[in-house]
């Protein structure tokens, strides 16, 4: 809080003509799920947090693809993440950030449109981490 309270470059996000700035896409954990929304259809009501983390060699995650979008907008249940992922969402509700951007639910990693996507997102990289509250770093 004091953070936000007192250092002037905290106080506010980046704004681009004075318009909040958001990811395409972040996660709402709000209540006792989780599910993807689009910022451009449903506007974001506060600030998110980001987790930076390690895919591995193999990963094994839960990613999202042009054949799930529609299924993780509804809900993205709990067990179909990793541990991290869990660890991540429960840190965002203890802190009482509606919001958390994760790359590999936020950006499409397969199917039709997912290349795109992902240059779009590699441009605004440094976006989404800017205008974060806080990024949650799991190693």
């Amino acid at each position: 809080r004091q953070c936000l309270q007192d250092h002037h470059l905290c106080k506010r996000p980046q704004f681009s003509a004075g318009i909040p700035w958001y990811p395409k896409r972040l996660l709402d954990v709000s209540g006792t799920g989780q599910r993807l929304i689009s910022t451009s259809e449903e506007i974001p009501q506060a600030r998110y947090a980001t987790l930076s983390h390690c895919w591995g060699k193999n990963p094994s995650m839960c990613c999202l693809t042009a054949d799930n979008i529609n299924e993780l907008r509804s809900n993205i249940p709990t067990d179909l993440l990793t541990n991290t992922f869990r660890d991540a969402v429960n840190a965002t509700r203890m802190l009482k950030i509606r919001y958390l951007w994760i790359d590999s639910l936020c950006i499409l990693q397969a199917g039709v449109g997912s290349k795109e996507d992902w240059q779009e997102h590699a441009i605004a990289m440094r976006r989404v981490y800017t205008n974060s509250l806080v990024n949650i770093a799991a190693a």
